[in-house]
């Protein structure tokens, strides 16, 4: 009995052990056939997760939620070497930022040479694929215009591109996102817009004309005479080159103040250029009352985090300091948009100067209760506005190959290029390898209860310019208040803490110039910046970049003005900015210039890493594509080209003809 009842338990122990052995075993098995079967695919996907953007899915224009492909869903099919790559990966967001992942260090290159070398890749890419024929190019512009045809002067503006050897003939996105939601508008509702836009803003703003085919390109005056030298340089690039005459007649409003003037109504402007995609217009309607208001966050998707993120506007609150995690910029032109980085409107002059950064609330961009758009050009549209951009030549500068060594170009300037003489002039800088920056306090107005100290500028200055003698004679509204000890990135060493004082007066040149400017002297403001910062005498706008190596540029009251001259000297140019200029899609951050955030967490690392000596050849590299950058891409006939071709297509947009002034394709028209 005792027996009987023992024997069938050995058995079933046997059996279950025997069991869970070949169930562990054909576990490894599978998983280590799965393995050796996808190890070609996971390679590739490798490179893929290191080099490529994580997206985030956006709302459709429908306003419908985003449908999320099978492959981004939690339970898609994963494997463990996919998931271990995940976890020791740089994260590139949608957001143009890059995440450091601590434990990449151990086993990945430094961020930085991450960044440029997939930089580089991408410029590289750019240049090879441009369109070489006009039939290329017109469907390069159907694909990108969904299937609608080039406007009307097209194969003009194509001759001209090819015989100045204009690069990058493909790259004039920039200029459709301007124009498209336009074509959502019919045009009764578009010129009645611009008619009273024009009356509510008489003095204000100014006029750029030409009346009928045979009429000249003019301005026409409505603010005052030295206001409208933007327009005017324009209307002589464009006379100059002898293409003003195949514009067709078209009217547009110029705004010569710094800033944009009109921001963006997100939901309009969504059911615009849906309208737009699918050949529509919008029907003419009145607003059902005023608008909420919303301020600066109506410019943005409801989905996005300008409306999911909180962000403190108590007055004279300052925004918290973004040291963790840390960061870098990957696409610059996505870190420049408030509704995808919500703690800009707390960090920009452009936001703070309307109620402690909420913004406006659009009544006074209202033309009247119709809803309707009007375009009007401004130096610097933000990515809240829905002004158009120009390649307005204001401080633009002639390059000259004559200023890096004239006795050697005069003698072999059939011998010297680009490269070979900007190599010259790199070697030939100076010794001094501080970051250097000189300007005024502007980025807004300094008195009458604004958070001026808030301001880019004058925070750039809390951060850089250490100097515990100097106070102001108030103690309100404080300066911000940064930590004593920097935690810097280094190359092969991984997270380094320094003392901020130490550091800074050592690497830093970075002051004001002249005295204070956009202030209130009434209130005691100016006397506040002049008692609380450092003010050195200004430099000569020619001579600083053929000395130093290192530049640092920030926005004021609009873009920078100086850019031009920065990369024209081959320097290694930081820019930290909120404004897509022109050029934007037609310059490669981490190639021609090192991009940096507004509120330069990121700019300690960028600027120690290319600093380093074994980095000096790196560095070179950045200043000489810029100096090249400069000359082949910023010329004279760059911005012709440019303008040439916005106007064309805001001529269209306008008329009462739209529909039948598109270009047809011609192979005579080929060049």
């Amino acid at each position: 009995m005792p027996i009987i009842s023992r024997r069938p338990v050995r058995l079933r122990r046997r059996r279950i052990s025997f069991l869970f052995t070949a169930f562990l075993v054909g576990t490894i098995l599978f998983w280590t056939l799965r393995a050796l079967l996808s190890t070609r695919k996971d390679d590739n996907q490798k490179v893929l997760m290191e080099e490529t953007k994580v997206e985030v899915p956006k709302a459709n224009l429908n306003g419908s939620r985003p449908r999320i492909p099978h492959e981004k869903r939690a339970f898609a099919s994963t494997t463990w070497s996919n998931h271990s790559i995940s976890i020791t990966s740089h994260v590139f967001h949608s957001s143009g930022l890059l995440e450091l992942n601590k434990r990449a260090l151990e086993s990945q290159e430094h961020p930085i040479r991450i960044l440029i070398k997939r930089s580089q890749q991408a410029w590289a890419e750019k240049l090879h694929r441009q369109s070489t024929t006009l039939l290329q190019a017109v469907n390069e512009y159907r694909k990108r215009h969904n299937d609608r045809e080039p406007p009307l002067g097209f194969n003009i503006w194509w001759a001209y591109v090819k015989r100045n050897n204009v690069q990058l003939v493909d790259e004039y996105d920039q200029i459709w996102r301007d124009i498209e939601v336009i074509w959502g508008f019919g045009t009764d509702a578009l010129n009645q817009s611009q008619q009273a836009f024009l009356e509510n803003h008489a003095g204000d703003v100014y006029v750029l004309e030409k009346k009928s085919w045979n009429s000249p390109l003019e301005v026409s005056l409505g603010a005052s005479k030295k206001m409208t030298l933007g327009g005017r340089l324009v209307v002589e690039m464009l006379r100059d080159a002898g293409v003003d005459a195949f514009i067709p007649p078209f009217k547009v409003i110029v705004n010569p103040d710094d800033r944009p003037i009109v921001q963006k109504d997100w939901a309009l402007w969504n059911r615009a250029v849906n309208s737009a995609r699918t050949g529509r217009v919008l029907l003419p309607s009145k607003r059902a009352g005023p608008r909420a208001p919303y301020g600066w966050r109506l410019s943005c998707d409801p989905l996005s985090p300008a409306w999911t993120t909180h962000v403190d506007y108590a007055p004279h609150e300052k925004p918290p300091f973004r040291d963790q995690p840390r960061t870098f910029i990957h696409d610059n032109a996505r870190t420049m948009d408030p509704c995808q980085h919500p703690h800009l409107f707390r960090m920009h002059g452009q936001f703070l100067s309307f109620d402690h950064g909420r913004g406006p609330h659009l009544q006074q961009y209202d033309s009247d209760a119709t809803e309707s758009w009007v375009g009007v050009i401004s130096f610097s549209p933000s990515r809240l506005h829905a002004d158009l951009t120009a390649a307005i030549p204001l401080e633009w500068v002639q390059d000259s190959d004559l200023e890096d060594d004239e006795a050697v170009q005069r003698r072999h300037s059939h011998l010297v290029s680009h490269r070979s003489s900007h190599s010259r002039r790199w070697s030939l800088k100076s010794s001094d390898l501080r970051l250097h920056w000189r300007g005024t306090n502007t980025g807004m107005w300094h008195g009458d209860g604004m958070e001026w100290e808030l301001g880019q500028r004058l925070r750039m200055m809390d951060m850089l310019q250490v100097n515990s003698d100097r106070a102001g004679k108030h103690t309100f509204p404080e300066p911000f208040v940064f930590p004593e000890n920097l935690t810097i990135l280094v190359e092969g060493e991984g997270e380094k803490v320094v003392s901020r004082e130490q550091w800074t007066n050592a690497m830093m040149d970075v002051a004001f110039a002249g005295q204070p400017t956009s202030c209130s002297t009434e209130q005691g403001i100016c006397d506040e910046l002049w008692e609380r910062y450092e003010w050195r005498r200004g430099v000569e706008r020619e001579g600083v970049g053929r000395k130093r190596k290192f530049l640092l540029d920030v926005d004021g009251n609009a873009w920078s003005s100086r850019f031009k001259r920065l990369v024209s000297s081959g320097s290694v140019v930081f820019k930290s900015t909120i404004y897509p200029e022109w050029f934007m899609d037609r310059i490669q951050p981490w190639v021609h210039y090192v991009p940096v955030q507004v509120d330069l967490v990121d700019l300690w690392d960028a600027y120690a890493f290319l600093r380093e000596g074994k980095n000096d050849e790196l560095a070179r590299g950045i200043g000489g594509n810029a100096y090249e950058w400069s000359r082949k891409f910023w010329r004279r006939e760059d911005m012709v080209a440019y303008n040439f071709r916005l106007f064309l297509e805001y001529a269209r947009a306008m008329s009462n003809e739209r529909e039948s002034m598109d270009y047809v394709y011609d192979p005579q028209d080929e060049v």
